[in-house]
């Protein structure tokens, strides 16, 4: 019994004692217990164990169970409890490098618990990343290792689960849990042997009372489910980058339950980046429709007949299910280089290769890629590395972390050939008659239109735009292939303004509010202008200064365009499409700004100055082509 600093513990062997070592008080603080056999005779054969192996006390901080030395290795087993952290104050002491439930021969050597953590134990290490500071567990009849009672134990159960007495802020990384010594899988060496109830039977138990603990990098094989959060004063909890039901040298691990499990009213809990293999229910399991907010994401699975995700449904009227039964986004194209799809606005969608046919859902065997679904609901990720004739899937992550289940999966076809310079995307010749639209592209989609649709026609040459003074219109064309792009056609004005402006803006890379704009200005005189400019939220600026083309208008004579975008670089030219088109440019700039680097639609936005006195106006448009640079 230690209840003073500063002391070692080393190399002894202890057996047939109701408690090995007993760390004790505020006192007991930065002692070492280090290179000792608990529950073993000198010849390290199993010897009768007790009651705990080593525990530390109420208020017990900052010591060391075990430091990466081999010589400091601790090999306890024997007990019901190999190593107890137990009561407030029991804050920042580290376990690391032991050898649990596993003989010095390393021969079986059981407990119920490797280690447990109870009634308010805070900022605990088990284990870590660095070479010999792993803890190997081995047999185990309730848990590998478990947080559990968070609360007043002087109290009912739970009636003060305050931050006193909860098991907040641990980490578990590294460890060993439910294996041999040297890392393979024997069935009587996993965790959870004699498991009795749902709160037993796990690798390792994030229970009641226990808040913001990781549980990272830990190699894990359990009879029934290799990790469990559960407690509706269990939050917070981060269960990342794990490997269960795989052994570290690559042995088959099995499970009969879940890879990890999430039950009773467990909220705000993060499962991220394990691997999870072998498992008979399945990879993830939220098992009661109590449990809300839990994140799930690139979480990779196989080798089981059960779901990745699964969320339980709604029971009776006071529930809505798992996660509020988050609907899966939906895949509407997958290609061999891009996935697209529409999903939750706002939401997180991740794409992941699926081994499961056509329309099952998953499993997920590799991440690959992540979006976020845009304003209006849609959402594209680039992929590589899945042939055509395999299958994608996709989950989606809302703002509230309530994920959803993965969606049906989707067969992946060979993508298009990319567009070479000269190919035409896009072409519009107009040979339709059409009041109040536009109607469909001949060689790319439909036009979208913006402002009173009986302002919009077809005669069957042309597209016009007939509208008084103070309006604006616009027409756009979605072009996804690609950002870069050349957009010519023929612009004719019935006739000049009187009294103010008329404007025609050629778009590209238009994005809702954003987008390039090639203004063309003919002013009361006919002359003709042209400017650069660019929109952010309906915000224009200019980029560049205005220049006078030195053409005037003939009303009904059509005016040719040419806006060249490639990369930053912008490029308008204009000219009397009578004659044959210049070279040269009539006006070039640059902007690099982030809103507008993509893809986007093009069109024609025309707006008619509050001024104008002789309106309405009409504007024509013509031949109508996007080309690839």
């Amino acid at each position: 019994m230690i209840t003073s600093p500063g002391n070692t513990v080393r190399g002894l062997v202890m057996d047939n004692l109701y408690r090995g070592i007993f760390l004790d008080g505020a006192d007991a603080h930065d002692n070492r217990i280090i290179g000792d056999w608990i529950g073993f005779t000198r010849t390290g054969a199993n010897a009768s164990g007790q009651n705990f192996a080593v525990v530390v006390n109420t208020g017990a901080s900052n010591n060391h169970i075990g430091t990466p030395t081999l010589a400091n290795r601790n090999v306890i087993g024997n007990y019901v409890h190999a190593i107890e952290n137990y009561g407030v104050g029991t804050n920042g002491n580290i376990i690391q490098n032991n050898v649990l439930c596993i003989g010095p021969t390393g021969a079986r050597a059981p407990c119920s618990t490797g280690v447990d953590h109870n009634f308010g134990p805070k900022n605990d290490l088990i284990g870590g990343d660095g070479q010999y500071e792993r803890n190997v567990i081995g047999p185990t009849y309730l848990q590998g290792i478990e947080y559990s009672h968070g609360w007043n134990k002087a109290l009912p159960p739970r009636a003060d689960d305050s931050y006193t007495y909860a098991i907040d802020d641990n980490s578990v990384i590294g460890n060993w849990v439910g294996f041999r010594m040297d890392g393979s899988y024997d069935p009587n060496y996993r965790s959870g042997l004699n498991f009795s109830s749902a709160d037993n039977g796990q690798g390792i138990n994030v229970y009641d009372g226990s808040n913001r603990n990781t549980v990272r990098n830990n190699w894990v094989a359990a009879t029934y489910d290799g990790i469990q959060v559960m407690a509706p004063d269990a939050t917070g909890n981060i269960i990342k980058d794990n490997i269960i039901g795989v052994a570290p040298n690559g042995d088959p691990a099995p499970l009969t339950g879940w890879g990890i499990k999430l039950r009773w009213s467990a909220k705000h809990e993060t499962v991220s980046g394990n691997i999870i293999r072998n498992a008979a229910l399945g990879g993830v399991g939220l098992v009661q429709n109590t449990v809300y907010n839990i994140r799930i994401s690139r979480n990779i699975v196989s080798d089981t007949n059960g779901p990745a995700i699964y969320l339980a449904p709604t029971s009776g009227s006071t529930t809505k299910g798992a996660n509020n039964l988050q609907a899966a986004p939906v895949i509407t194209s997958a290609t061999t280089d891009r996935v697209r799809g529409t999903g939750a606005k706002g939401a997180l969608v991740e794409v992941y290769k699926a081994d499961r046919a056509t329309g099952q859902q998953g499993l997920p065997t590799k991440f690959l890629g992540d979006a976020t679904v845009a304003s209006d609901g849609t959402w594209k990720v680039d992929i590589s590395g899945v042939p055509a004739g395999q299958r994608v899937t996709a989950l989606q992550i809302p703002t509230d972390d309530n994920t959803s289940a993965l969606g049906n999966n989707v067969d992946v076809v060979e993508a298009p050939a990319p567009p070479h310079s000269g190919d035409i995307i896009l072409s519009d010749d107009f040979g339709r008659t059409l009041a109040g639209s536009w109607g469909n592209v001949d060689q790319g989609g439909a036009w979208a239109l913006t402002g009173t649709a009986t302002d919009f026609s077809v005669n069957g040459s042309a597209a016009q735009i007939t509208a008084a003074a103070a309006a604006t219109r616009e027409a756009r064309v979605g072009v996804s292939s690609t950002a870069d792009t050349d957009i010519t056609g023929a612009l004719t004005f019935d006739r000049t303004p009187a009294g103010t402006n008329v404007y025609a803006y050629i778009l590209a890379r238009a994005s809702g509010s954003n987008a390039y704009r090639a203004a063309i200005r003919v002013a009361t005189t006919g002359a003709i202008y042209v400017q650069l400019k660019k929109s952010i939220s309906n915000v224009e600026s200019n980029i560049g200064s205005e220049v006078n083309t030195g053409l005037s208008l003939s009303a009904g004579s059509p005016i040719g365009f040419r806006f060249r975008l490639v990369g930053t670089d912008l490029s308008l030219r204009v000219w009397d499409a009578t004659g044959a088109e210049p070279g040269g440019w009539t006006v070039t700039g640059s902007n690099s700004d982030s809103a507008l680097a993509g893809a986007g639609s093009v069109g024609l936005r025309t707006y008619f100055g509050s001024a104008i006195s002789n309106g309405p106006i009409t504007v024509t448009l013509d031949a109508f082509r996007v080309l690839v640079p």
